[in-house]
């Protein structure tokens, strides 16, 4: 086990109930990447989000109209060729 672990494992169980100190991070320097590069990680994170969303639309779109389709199969508006009708 690493020593970083092994320090993180002790202070977090102190009294029983597993909780981190308010000054844990002053142990732990956390490098960031520059402002313009989390700019650019944020465009791309939101342009993902929208992407995701625009799918789930589809998507439910898409289950409406089978709904649609397998209402007018089901009423025999529609119908299907099988190997037998052929």
């Amino acid at each position: 086990m690493r020593k970083d672990e092994w320090y993180i494992r002790s202070i977090r169980e102190g009294s029983g109930i597993p909780h981190i100190p308010r000054d844990f991070l002053s142990y732990y320097k956390i490098s960031l990447p520059p402002l313009a590069e989390q700019k650019h990680i944020a465009k791309l994170l939101s342009t993902a989000d929208r992407e995701i969303e625009l799918l789930k639309e589809l998507i439910e779109k898409l289950k409406e109209e089978k709904k649609g389709l397998m209402q007018l199969l089901l009423t025999g508006i529609i119908r299907v060729k099988g190997d037998a009708d052929e």
